[in-house]
């Protein structure tokens, strides 16, 4: 509590001086006369019972695994008291704050330790000042930071490898390779960090034909400037992949599987049906142009195309090289202006 009630001097005095030794049971019946002496301190009243509650109740039973489901029950009255404080007139007492202070004590000995969380960031626990707080105050803030360690000392960390940016992937040309199988290739480029191989193929009317240049994946953010495949050495190029277009909404940037999108036409750029059995002209989604929506002369295409060329460049992530583009283009537009 950050402000002192309106009631007599000595009835203030004593309700701070109460509350800052921990007397419960005095600051429950000053909070009775207060209530009885005055009127409009309804909410602050409730302030100091549902604290007298909680604090009475956590002497007898600390906040432990062992107590939580006690605290369930024995502190419903407490709670009830206190979330009265969380209104507009609570933030006119200057009680709002520290009844969120307060909840969020009672709820981690309840064990909802997510709530109690919501409770101090929403008293704003982070943005406190000594120069702000009553010497009880402190004491509760300094509980309540003692809680938020303690939950992020509970919760189970993970930690796994980015599956993008701790590898990169270079296109080799060489038609010695074309004599290998994948499995081969990367057999016989695992000392030189080679952890995947693709073989890339054409297609001509219904023929597959293999190709000379083989993608390679190497376990690095850094490529490699070649490889050595037996007494051949091959320049390593950086692999710049089309721009993935989804197959269902036509939107960039997602696939079909990761798609919440509706059903498009890649044909007309409408949505509702599919492109199979569309016999009007075409008309780019994206630019409303005639050709298709994955047509790689469509203007969004390029711009794509070139978010893949920024995306491989600088080793980041989809999300940040298309705001690099979008900055790149406002910078053009300003200049020009």
């Amino acid at each position: 509590m950050t402000s002192k009630p309106k009631a007599s001097s000595r009835l203030e005095y004593e309700i701070s001086r109460s509350r800052d030794e921990s007397n419960w049971k005095k600051v429950s019946d000053l909070a009775e006369q207060l209530n009885q002496r005055s009127t409009g301190f309804d909410v602050l009243v409730n302030f100091l019972i549902g604290e007298c509650k909680l604090e009475q109740f956590l002497e007898e039973n600390p906040p432990i695994e062992n107590n939580i489901q006690k605290a369930k029950t024995g502190l419903t009255e407490a709670k009830r008291y206190l979330q009265t404080c969380i209104s507009e007139q609570g933030a006119k007492l200057n009680v709002m704050r520290d009844a969120h202070l307060l909840l969020a004590k009672l709820l981690y000995s309840q064990g909802l330790y997510d709530d109690a969380l919501s409770h101090l960031n929403k008293g704003g626990l982070e943005s406190l000042t000594e120069k702000q707080l009553s010497n009880r105050i402190m004491k509760v803030v300094a509980e309540s930071f003692a809680i938020k360690v303690q939950k992020f000392l509970d919760y189970q960390i993970s930690v796994t490898v980015h599956k993008a940016l701790n590898s990169c992937r270079g296109v080799v040309s060489d038609k010695e390779l074309m004599m290998a199988s994948e499995s081969e290739i990367i057999e016989g480029l695992s000392k030189q960090g080679v952890i995947a191989a693709c073989q890339i193929n054409i297609r001509r009317g219904n023929k597959i034909i293999p190709t000379k240049h083989v993608i390679l994946t190497f376990s690095s953010s850094k490529l490699p400037s070649s490889i050595t495949a037996g007494y051949v050495c091959s320049p390593v190029k950086p692999y710049t992949p089309n721009p993935l277009c989804c197959c269902n909404c036509q939107r960039f940037g997602h696939s079909k599987a990761a798609c919440r999108g509706k059903l498009t036409c890649s044909n007309y750029g409408i949505a509702g049906h599919s492109a199979n059995g569309c016999k009007t002209d075409p008309h780019g989604f994206h630019c409303k142009q005639d050709h298709s929506s994955d047509s790689k002369y469509c203007p969004q295409w390029k711009t794509e195309k070139k978010i893949q060329e920024i995306k491989i460049k600088h080793n980041i992530a989809y999300a940040e090289a298309k705001k690099l583009i979008s900055q790149e283009k406002n910078s053009f537009i300003l200049a020009g202006s």
